[in-house]
């Protein structure tokens, strides 16, 4: 997977519900399937923390899916 740089900074920037719709779609379209209800705010918080800035932290934005994914991120 390519990691486009502009793109997340464009997605991170998106409400919440269209931010979570666009990371269901994608998850998709690799096999994964998450939840389509919206994470609380805080948890999308932690994934845009994870991938704005300098440098990319996909390990602990894939733990917030994961979590929620199991039901304990909310």
């Amino acid at each position: 997977m390519k990691i486009n740089k502009e793109q997340i900074e464009a997605m991170v920037a998106l409400p919440d519900d269209a931010l979570w719709r666009e990371i269901v779609k994608i998850a998709a379209g690799y096999g994964i399937a998450l939840p389509e209800a919206t994470p609380s705010h805080g948890d999308l918080e932690k994934l845009r923390g994870a991938v704005s800035g300098s440098r990319l932290n996909m390990s602990d934005a894939l733990r917030v899916l994961n979590n929620y994914r199991r039901g304990c991120g909310r």
